[in-house]
């Protein structure tokens, strides 16, 4: 008898392994990863300024960007902190990042933790174009 309850139990945790892999693939094939409920993309917010306004520049290598969706979290929540705007390249995994200052990697780590489950590896700063 505690045989066959064991065997349920592994046969129905597997069917549950399976039915949220499914979901989770289709959800992926069908909009994109991180599509809302509703349907419809994530609103990008406009950066403030020009990139010519700002001096400093780095190209932020980002894993966890899968879709548009993905890229439009991560362009919202930097162009929404004071002092950088942000292009982000989804086929490159790279967030292109203009800023009146140079900031830490861990600056950006935490305000990239801010997007979602994405993950900064690397930073790459280009030197500071003259005004």
């Amino acid at each position: 008898m505690q045989g066959n309850f064991i065997s349920i139990l592994i046969i129905a945790v597997c069917v549950i392994a399976v039915v949220l892999g499914v979901r989770k693939m289709h959800k992926r094939t069908q909009g994109g990863c991180c599509e809302p409920s509703d349907g419809e993309t994530v609103r990008r917010i406009r950066p403030r300024g020009r990139k010519k306004d700002y001096p400093y520049q780095a190209d932020l290598r980002i894993d966890g960007m899968m879709c548009d969706n993905c890229a439009a979290k991560v362009d919202n929540t930097f162009n929404s902190e004071p002092g950088m705007m942000c292009a982000t390249d989804l086929s490159s995994h790279t967030a292109h990042l203009y800023a009146e200052r140079q900031f830490k990697r861990a600056e950006l780590a935490d305000i990239l933790r801010k997007a979602g489950s994405y993950t900064l590896m690397d930073v790459s700063w280009k030197k500071p174009q003259a005004q």
